[in-house]
C-alpha cells in the first residue's frame, strides 16, 4: 500500500495529526492484508524524514523510497 500525499497545513503542524493519520493507515492496511507502507519524501525534508523513521519506517536509498513491513 502506498500513502501519496500526505500534507499537514501550517497551523496544523506539531501536533500529532500526521502521526495520528499514518497509525490509522497501519491499522487499516493491516486489516486489508497489505504487507507493507510505502512512501517517499524529498531528501530534504529533514522533518518528514524523522517523522517517518520515528513511525518505524525503514529508508531504502537504492529506491529513494520508506517502508514500513506489517505482519
Amino acid at each position: 500500500m502506498r500513502i501519496q500525499d500526505l500534507n499537514v497545513r501550517p497551523e496544523h503542524r506539531k501536533k500529532g495529526v500526521a502521526t495520528a493519520l499514518i497509525n490509522k493507515v497501519k491499522v487499516w492496511a493491516e486489516f486489508h492484508q497489505a504487507n507493507r507502507l510505502q512512501l517517499n519524501t524529498g531528501t530534504n525534508n529533514r522533518m518528514a524524514r524523522q517523522l517517518y523513521e520515528g513511525l518505524g519506517f525503514e529508508w531504502f536509498p537504492d529506491k529513494e523510497i520508506y517502508m514500513y513491513f506489517l505482519n
